[in-house]
């Protein structure tokens, strides 16, 4: 018997994932002594390092990050470049990129979650 697909089950599965991802996220952020804003926003870094372009400005992330305002996106980006996740391009200062501390961050983020998500599913028997 397969499992119905129900508008239940298509909110449910997301919001499990989220929550992992959130337990996930406490790990790191003691360990690298980052906000979870500032690991959104480096989330959201990655994601434009991998589909549009490496380097990016803070105007192309606030198109993608929307839940932020320009200025408080600008706070998060300038702490990530304090702490090393994210650096400024050499030749086009306005312009920043991911280090490999911010790719191991978020190679980490994902290792914990499928950990988290495994648990879960055998705990549950799933």
């Amino acid at each position: 018997m397969t499992q119905k697909t129900t508008p239940a089950n298509t909110i449910i599965i997301p919001l499990l994932y989220h929550t992992l991802l959130i337990k996930a996220s406490k790990v790191l952020r003691h360990k690298y002594d980052i906000s979870t804003g500032a690991l959104t926003v480096l989330v959201y870094a990655y994601f434009h390092a991998c589909y549009i372009s490496p380097l990016f400005t803070i105007r192309s992330l606030y198109s993608l990050v929307e839940s932020y305002n320009y200025n408080r996106l600008s706070y998060y980006i300038n702490k990530l470049v304090l702490n090393g996740i994210l650096c400024t391009h050499s030749v086009q200062t306005n312009k920043y990129m991911l280090t490999s501390l911010g790719i191991e961050i978020i190679e980490q983020m994902s290792k914990e979650t499928e950990l988290l998500l495994y648990e879960w599913s055998n705990r549950y028997n799933i």
